[in-house]
């Protein structure tokens, strides 16, 4: 009764049963198909990964197909610092199918360094076809240098966005700030926007809108085929079969007899009527139901054994880890409790890009106002706060009470992939806690012991920085930050960069989009990227993979000037995904000496999915191998030269690795 309505084929049998077989569709034969799931990844709509059944219409994702796409304005933050801001408009989507497509307003404060405020309705999207108002409000940081916002429209589908507004709250009141063309009715074209990105139209529609005569329309303007994903394909009559629980078995047709209306044996409209409304009794309840948390852990462990494409080198018993998660979903006592639940269970996957969050828990927390690294095997200080109380270099003992190696150990069995990433992941999270309560810290500085109370800070830390993101160094060497130079920044510096007898790129963290380019001025011929392998999957459980879809690798030509000075990377634990990419490339092609750690071995376009509760859930979907077709998940890139930073580096203030790198290039 429960399954019939989406799964009509199926057969439930107990011991010494024959499951009855399937009734013959009708004549006349050839108005019947096949119809049979074929998978590039799992396809919510999140490129490059596509699901779609044979003989059935279904979106084609390119290389050029972006997650989302967003209509965005900005404006400056220097009147606005310190005070409140409120982002107000009009949104109605149509987005059927996959949990994952559905609209979404934002608002976000850009700081120096890094992100303030950010609210993207990530825990409440908008899949309302009917018009309705929506409003984020948000406080603009002290060194806040713009407010953005605007509204996405993610995966598949359509919304409309109308009566854009924005204020600052001054004196308990409201005062409209300037929006270009809040209401679209300055002509055909969405005129005072960013609106575009792969894959998505961007329309000013007359038809139909929220206030005045016009409104914007995002759409996924993806192209539409009912062409075979690819040549492998179940055949009818193909069948998952077997005892699942003790006594009772199940057979599942991976392929059936459809038309272009239904499929065959047919379900009936009345069971499928009841279904939904019993689902739509549940849809609401959050992580404090059980019966959300119960899904929850169902969705995520079934996503994970039939798409994660890893299971060949992370060695975990999942089934074993589905009861361990079930066990956990029903004695949790709320919805954080739940949280820490998904988080274990994604951490067996051993998937550095794994992760469970929930917008709506995050609210009210907040963070320690320095840096944390593990050095000498002791809690350190490794970029102190602005108040001046904690200095480089100190060791925490404890953190409200509790021993801070302890309280790491705990956070490192939440966070998924291999160890350096699980350490640099945790040790973001310490000492998080209420934001309105100060932190209680027990601190070694040289031979005294202090007890010192911090304020919690909204946001994280932002790494320091003793140099701009392009610097001169002594000797001629220049020094470029990938992760904060920008690419027209290190195009107008090219002239320089080519001419000097060194050079020092530094990527221990995520680079910006100049970082791929770069590697083009290193070489005098053609580059390559890491192999790129997305699972072609037609049947379960990882069994009979049918092959890998490998188109989207790079080709990267040489580019002029070229740089011809020695070279070096800084690199670590930080460096992961996309700055595993560019550190793949060096290490394979040896553009240059890796100084510093090894980074931390997860690469690959992540694959975001939606749970009960308001829970999102993001996994790595596909393989990726070394340019010799060696493993890399795990296993990362290490350096030619390691470097481990010392306490008392960190209590002089030396940028040990950028030294390590200034020596290998025989600079002083």
């Amino acid at each position: 009764e429960l399954f019939l309505p989406v799964a009509p084929s199926l057969r439930l049998y107990g011991k010494g049963e024959t499951p009855a077989p399937m009734p013959p569709p009708p004549a006349p034969a050839d108005r019947w198909q096949t119809i049979a799931w074929q998978h590039l990844g799992m396809g919510q709509g999140q490129s490059p990964y596509v699901s779609a059944r044979l003989h059935r219409p279904h979106a084609v994702a390119g290389e050029e197909t972006a997650p989302f796409g967003t209509a965005t304005q900005a404006l400056p933050a220097a009147d606005l610092r310190g005070k409140r801001v409120r982002l107000r408009a009009a949104v109605r989507a149509e987005v059927d199918g996959a949990a994952s497509n559905q609209a979404q307003l934002w608002l976000r404060v850009d700081r120096q360094g890094g992100t303030g405020f950010f609210d993207n309705m990530g825990d409440r999207p908008i899949k309302s076809g009917d018009w309705k108002a929506y409003e984020i409000v948000g406080d603009v940081a002290a060194d806040a240098e713009r407010v953005a916002f605007g509204c996405f429209l993610s995966g598949q589908g359509k919304a409309w966005l109308d009566d854009v507004s924005v204020a600052v709250e001054e004196g308990g009141a409201w005062r409209s700030l300037p929006v270009a063309n809040p209401g679209f009715e300055d002509g055909e074209q969405p005129t005072g926007w960013q609106a575009q990105a792969p894959g998505y139209t961007f329309t000013v529609v007359h038809d139909g809108a929220f206030a005045g005569k016009a409104a914007l329309a995002i759409a996924a303007g993806g192209e539409i085929s009912s062409e075979p994903l690819f040549a492998a394909a179940p055949v009818l009559g193909e069948a998952q079969e077997g005892e699942r629980v003790s006594g009772l078995s199940a057979r599942v047709l991976w392929a059936v007899p459809g038309d272009d209306e239904s499929t065959w044996p047919p379900a009936g409209a009345e069971a499928l009527t009841g279904l939904q409304a019993d689902l739509a009794k549940v849809a609401g309840a959050g992580g404090d139901d059980w019966r959300a948390r119960v899904a929850g852990v169902v969705i995520t462990w079934n996503v994970f054994e039939h798409f994660y494409p890893y299971f060949d080198v992370v060695h975990v018993d999942w089934p074993a880890q589905l009861s361990v998660a079930l066990r956990g979903a029903l004695t949790d006592h709320d919805a954080l409790g739940f949280l820490a639940t998904l988080r274990r269970l994604i951490a067996a996957a051993q998937d550095g890009h794994g992760n469970a969050y929930n917008p709506a828990l995050a609210k009210g927390f907040g963070w320690l106002p320095c840096q944390l690294g593990v050095v000498e095997g002791k809690v350190a200080v490794t970029v102190a706060d602005d108040g001046g109380l904690l200095h480089r270099g100190d060791v925490v003992r404890t953190i409200d009470g509790e021993d801070a190696l302890a309280i790491l150990a705990r956070e490192e069995t939440l966070r998924s992939g291999a160890l350096q990433w699980r350490r640099e992941s945790a040790l973001w999270r310490l000492g998080l806690g209420d934001v309105s309560r100060p932190a209680q810290l027990d601190v070694e500085r040289d031979a005294a012991k202090l007890h010192l109370q911090l304020s919690r800070t909204a946001q994280p830390r932002d790494t320091s920085h003793a140099l701009e993101p392009i610097t001169a160094l002594p000797g001629g060497v220049v020094y470029v930050d990938l992760t904060r130079a920008q690419g027209e920044a290190i195009e107008a510096k090219m002239a320089e960069l080519a001419a000097a007898p060194a050079l020092v790129f530094d990527l221990r963290g995520y680079p910006h989009d100049g970082a791929q380019e770069v590697l083009q001025h290193l070489t005098d011929t053609p580059l390559q990227s890491a192999i790129w392998q997305v699972p072609q999957l037609v049947y379960p459980d990882h069994r009979r993979q049918v092959g890998w879809d490998t188109g989207g690798r790079w080709d990267m030509p040489p580019k002029e000037p070229r740089f011809r000075g020695k070279v070096a990377f800084l690199t670590g634990p930080s460096a992961i995904s996309y700055a595993e990419s560019i550190m793949g490339i060096v290490e394979a092609y040896h553009l240059g000496e890796i100084v510093g750690a090894t980074t931390a071995g997860t690469n690959g376009n992540v694959n975001p999915f939606g749970l009960p509760g308001g829970y999102m859930v993001i996994f790595t979907g596909m393989r990726v191998l070394k340019n010799d077709g060696s493993q890399h998940h795990l296993v990362g890139i290490h350096p030619t030269v390691p470097v481990s930073p010392t306490l008392t580096g960190l209590r002089e203030g030396r940028d040990e690795e950028l030294a390590a790198a200034l020596k290998v290039l025989a600079v002083r």
